[in-house]
C-alpha cells in the first residue's frame, strides 16, 4: 500500500491528469480535483524548498483516501473493459454529461462518415 501510495503521490505531483481522473470516480469532482491539486502544490514545495513538513501525515492519510477510492473502483469494474488502456480512456472521459453526449454526438458523425467513404471509394481488384 506505501508504494501505491508514493506512486498515486508523485503522479499527482507530475501534474499528470491523476486529478481529473480521479474526480471522474468521485461524487464531488471538483472538490477531488480541488484538494489534489493542493496536495501536488505541499508535495513539490515540500520538495523544492525547506518547506515545513509538520502535516504531511494528515495530507498522506488525505492523498489514502483517494488511492483507496481509486484501489476499489477498479476492483469493482474487473472485466467491465477489456484492458487497462480501455479504463484509461474511460476515465479519461469528461465529467460533464453534456460534454460526454456532445462526444458521442461526434463519433456517432465520424461513424457514418468512415462508412460512406468506404462505400462510396473504388474497389481494389
Amino acid at each position: 500500500m506505501t508504494a501505491l501510495v508514493k506512486s498515486y503521490m508523485r503522479a499527482v505531483a507530475s501534474g499528470s491528469r491523476t486529478a481529473a481522473t480521479s474526480a471522474f470516480i468521485a461524487t464531488d469532482s471538483e472538490a477531488v480535483v480541488a484538494v489534489l491539486n493542493h496536495l501536488r502544490e505541499s508535495r513539490n514545495a515540500l520538495v523544492h524548498s525547506s518547506d515545513d513538513s509538520s502535516n504531511i501525515e494528515s495530507k498522506l492519510f488525505l492523498l489514502k483516501r483517494y488511492v483507496e477510492t481509486a484501489i476499489i473502483f477498479h476492483a469493482a469494474s474487473a472485466g467491465r473493459f477489456s484492458d487497462l488502456g480501455e479504463v484509461t480512456e474511460f476515465l479519461d472521459l469528461p465529467l460533464e454529461e453534456s460534454q460526454i453526449r456532445e462526444r458521442l454526438r461526434l463519433l456517432e458523425k465520424a461513424s457514418r462518415f468512415r462508412h460512406e467513404e468506404q462505400e462510396s471509394s473504388p474497389r481494389e481488384a
